[in-house]
């Protein structure tokens, strides 16, 4: 017996095989990232920082929440040190804020070279 030259597992033979992946091309990829270049336009970049890191963290995690598989050590590891590495940003972002404007010097202050 030959085998056929095409790969069976990748062939699709019915609707519902269509359906999914026209799911997974439009929504999955296209619309995310419609969105996600949307919400990045209207967000400021520490909000675009902290999603960007989120990711694959997330990704982790629900995949295992999912029954996918569980994550290894090293993940769990790396899972904490982007969350330590967040909060750390978070925080320093908290203690920025609470100086206020007139107490922090502009780039363009700094630029020519007055204190």
């Amino acid at each position: 017996s030959t085998s056929p030259p095409w790969d069976p597992r990748l062939y699709v033979s019915s609707a519902i095989g269509w359906a999914a992946i026209l799911y997974a091309a439009l929504f999955a990829t296209v619309v995310t990232y419609w969105a996600m270049g949307w919400a990045n336009q209207h967000a400021s970049p520490s909000t675009v920082t902290v999603s960007l890191a989120l990711q694959p963290l997330l990704t982790a995690v629900f995949i295992a929440l999912g029954g996918g598989a569980a994550l290894a050590g090293e993940q769990v590891v790396s899972c904490a040190l982007i969350l330590a590495g967040l909060f750390l940003k978070v925080v320093d972002s908290e203690k920025e804020r609470g100086k206020g404007p007139s107490k922090m010097p502009s780039a363009a202050t700094n630029l020519r070279g007055v204190p």
